[in-house]
């Protein structure tokens, strides 16, 4: 076991074989065991082989996020593990993968089940993190939108959503989702720092994995948010990784309920845009 590492202790992190998680699961990797979880098999076994391979002890774990039974399957086995200390989520959909439907039921309805079955497994100290994106704070929705959104367990969720947002497409589903996750993390917040853990969020901006290029080749807004951001880069999977990681370890005992945005500064230079400031 590595270093440092607190015996009886493991990490979790799902969407293990992505560029977010895999990135982050390699650094957990330093501090003790971690499960990856992810839906597709093959490309999980493959992740978790690459990180055995690199010293990491890895416990690779198939589950479907948006299903309550898969979702409890991997608690269980985290259970038996021992104490969860940290627990990053990042497994979800972008609007060019599925319908806006699916992309809700994965992206916050996950994101729920989630966070359900593992806030009763985490050690006193440790904290999760959750992958939302800056697109939950580029989405103009009103007050009726944000009630729904913050109820993503609710069986009419989807249909609830119709009747105050108006016609729903994936990019819309999108950024609505998003804005849910990061309600989510807020709203149970206090429920989390009875148990003695803390829960955020982190809103990436243009990251460079597969999923982003994928967005970037189909959706011509994005060479336009690539222009607007200050930095005048993409984000790295492994910037991603660092700030999740930092908030998931002692140096931020102090930080919980929020949301950090890791874009480069470009939703702060949208939002000026659409509000008309002088930059």
């Amino acid at each position: 076991m590595a270093q440092g590492t607190q015996a009886g202790r493991v990490s979790v992190v799902t969407g293990g074989s992505g560029g977010m998680g895999m990135a982050t699961a390699r650094l957990l990797a330093q501090q003790g065991p971690v499960i990856i979880a992810d839906l597709k098999e093959r490309e999980l076994e493959a992740a978790a082989a690459q990180l055995r391979k690199e010293g990491g002890e890895i416990v690779p774990a198939v589950c479907d996020v948006s299903s309550s039974e898969s979702v409890a399957a991997l608690a269980r086995t985290a259970a038996s593990a021992g104490q969860v200390q940290a627990l990053v989520h990042t497994a979800g959909l972008s609007p060019t993968m599925a319908d806006w439907r699916r992309i809700m039921s994965v992206n916050l309805v996950g994101s729920a089940l989630i966070e359900q079955a593992f806030a009763p497994l985490m050690a006193p100290g440790a904290a999760a993190v959750f992958i939302a994106s800056m697109a939950g704070h580029t989405a103009v929705n009103g007050a009726a939108a944000y009630r729904v959104l913050d109820d993503p367990l609710r069986p009419d969720l989807l249909a609830e959503l119709e009747k105050v947002a108006g016609p729903i497409d994936s990019g819309s589903s999108y950024g609505l989702s998003k804005q849910g996750v990061i309600q989510l993390c807020q709203r149970v917040t206090p429920a989390w720092a009875r148990r003695g853990a803390r829960i955020n969020s982190i809103s990436p901006g243009l990251i460079e994995t597969g999923m982003g290029k994928l967005e970037f080749a189909n959706q011509p807004m994005m060479a336009m948010m690539l222009q607007k951001t200050p930095l005048g880069r993409w984000g790295t999977a492994e910037e991603i990784a660092q700030v999740a990681v930092f908030l998931c370890s002692p140096a931020a005992s102090y930080v919980t309920g929020i949301d950090i945005l890791v874009d480069g500064g470009m939703t702060n230079a949208l939002l000026r845009e659409m509000r008309g400031a002088s930059s």
